[in-house]
């Protein structure tokens, strides 16, 4: 192990723009994938950034935060459906629909 230690994720202290920027990051390479076993975890990954980026709003009254939070809800959605995961699309979509 090259740093003697496992190193524990920052994920929890990430702010809104960058837990966002996290979440498109792994939704563009989920988009991009073949494998679907690669593509699962890559939607796990966004799903877990945007909880995160939710934590970070989690009570703000600004319109725009919370639309951007329901759009990679949205994207996420939409990308699952269009992979044959219907169920999971729509839950997502309820999400997005919750937070814009």
């Amino acid at each position: 192990m090259v740093f003697g230690t496992i190193i524990s994720s920052p994920r929890r202290s990430l702010s809104l723009d960058k837990a966002l920027t996290l979440a498109r990051f792994y939704l563009e390479n989920a988009r991009e994938t073949t494998d679907s076993e690669f593509f699962l975890v890559l939607c796990r990954d966004t799903e877990v950034s945007i909880s995160q980026a939710k934590r970070a709003a989690w009570r703000t009254t600004n319109q725009n935060e919370r639309n951007r939070i329901a759009t990679m809800y949205f994207k996420l959605g939409s990308l699952l459906s269009s992979k044959e995961y219907h169920s999971e699309g729509r839950a997502f979509h309820k999400k997005a629909k919750k937070w814009g």
